[in-house]
């Protein structure tokens, strides 16, 4: 997406692209902002739905605990765990 706030967020990491919804970009190869916007829906479905409401002192807490969440979520029938070695397996379900 064209949003400055992508913009922002991506000079942070060492490869970053974005699409231009304005000019009909919406996906180029494999960049899109699906799961940027997914990750925004969950964030605002969990805060409505499971904490109802956070205090801006402890916002970083709950962000941790929905990000947390994110990664550990099933895809497409498909887990991915960590072990106790810290090791990651993915499990058909």
């Amino acid at each position: 997406d064209e949003s400055k706030t992508f913009m922002a967020i991506g000079e942070g990491f060492a490869s970053h692209e974005s699409v231009n919804h304005s000019q009909g970009e919406y996906v180029r190869g494999s960049t899109h902002v699906n799961s940027a916007e997914g990750f925004g829906s969950r964030n605002r479905r969990t805060v409505i739905g499971v904490f109802h409401h956070i205090s801006q002192k402890h916002a970083g807490l709950y962000f941790h605990e929905i990000g947390f969440r994110w990664s550990q979520r099933v895809v497409a029938g498909t887990a991915v765990r960590r072990t106790k070695k810290g090791r990651e397996v993915t499990r058909t379900l």
